[in-house]
């Protein structure tokens, strides 16, 4: 796909979250019509259904030969989606409804596009907040124009970790979760829970968190989020380590791969990581997105060898300092000793020669 048809195709997602998040905004003191999906931690409102109808209409009128995948369609026939090479638009048009319905100010928009079975943009709106977080696959990811970065902490027990409870009542789904947050608190700084995946990869992202790991997210919970929090430097797994699968319903991110590997280790449900695996797909990770930033690249190749000539022209000084200052401390030495011979020869020289003008007198005196 061309450069001009994903700018067009970027400037619409744009457009349309903000048409998603002046809905969310006129509604969100006011009281709401709630209905229940699958359990009543699972709910939905007009306000979803009336952002996702309107985000389709558009979508559809500009992009007839689009795919799309929404969360309220998907509930309302069941349908089953697969991922194909197509332009495919993903959204959640209110992700974080528990929030939304509370008043809550974690409600988001999150809109994905995926070209050859590829994330290539994501935003994600919070517009009680005003805060618009995109990204385009190897072009960085921003904050309301400004570039994020991820952080750079590398020691699970100075991360905050973002968890959710999720939205299940099953009790197996339950009794992990909650073993989890215990292996999560025990070995990190402490958890947060902000009621949204793409908020909670967004936060990631801005570096207000170190890691976000959750079981039951769908592919519009977190695939804009996903893409935003890799853009900003973060690692992007499934929570055992592998390869993340968009259709899993599963997601673990990471602010560095020694925070992701050692998540991995606590991993409840599903198998451990194998920490080999973990390290080869987080270093294919990286180099997939430094390739996709060709002049990050450069930039980072270029930085490297300078350090490397730096660290090299350090070692030379240094030893040449070295071996100059001890080549200085034998000559120093030198000189000392010679100064200290020429001292002592001297003495002696005036010594022997008193001696011998003591003799002379005496024997003057006899001789008269």
């Amino acid at each position: 796909m061309s450069d001009p048809e994903l700018d067009e195709m970027f400037t619409t997602a744009i457009e349309v979250a903000k048409a998603a998040g002046q809905i969310i905004r006129d509604a969100f003191h006011k009281e709401k019509e709630v209905d229940i999906k699958m359990n009543p931690a699972d709910l939905v409102t007009e306000s979803d259904q009336a952002i996702e109808k309107m985000v389709h209409s558009r979508i559809s009128e500009k992009f007839p030969n689009h795919r799309f995948i929404g969360e309220e369609s998907t509930a309302e026939s069941g349908e089953k989606h697969c991922l194909t090479d197509e332009p495919t638009w993903i959204i959640d048009p209110i992700d974080g409804t528990t929030n939304f319905v509370n008043s809550v100010q974690e409600v988001s928009f999150s809109l994905g596009v995926m070209v050859n079975q590829k994330t290539v943009i994501g935003v994600v709106y919070v517009p009680i907040k005003e805060e618009m977080y995109t990204a385009r696959l190897g072009r960085g990811a921003y904050l309301n124009d400004k570039k994020l970065q991820a952080s750079k902490i590398t020691d699970l027990k100075q991360a905050v970790v973002i968890t959710e409870g999720g939205s299940s009542r099953d009790a197996k789904v339950v009794e992990d979760k909650v073993k989890n947050i215990h292996a999560l608190i025990t070995h990190s700084r402490g958890i947060r829970a902000y009621g949204s995946a793409a908020v909670n990869l967004c936060h990631v992202a801005a570096g207000r968190g170190q890691a976000y790991v959750e079981y039951g997210v769908h592919i519009w919970d977190f695939i804009a989020g996903a893409l935003i929090a890799a853009e900003a430097g973060a690692v992007v797994l499934d929570p055992t380590g592998c390869d993340l699968n968009p259709l899993r319903c599963r997601i673990l991110c990471a602010c560095t791969p020694e925070v992701a590997q050692a998540m991995s280790q606590w991993n409840i449900r599903g198998r451990r990581a194998n920490f080999e695996e973990l390290s080869i797909l987080t270093n294919k990770f990286n180099k997939h997105y430094s390739e996709s930033s060709s002049s990050s690249s450069s930039s980072s190749k270029v930085l490297k060898l300078s350090s490397t000539l730096v660290v090299v022209v350090v070692v030379v000084v240094v030893v040449v300092v070295v071996v100059a200052a001890a080549a200085a401390a034998v000559v120093v030495v030198v000189v000392v000793v010679v100064v200290v011979v020429v001292v002592v020869v001297a003495i002696v020289a005036v010594v022997v020669v008193a001696m011998v003008a003591v003799v002379v007198v005496g024997l003057v005196h006899v001789v008269r």
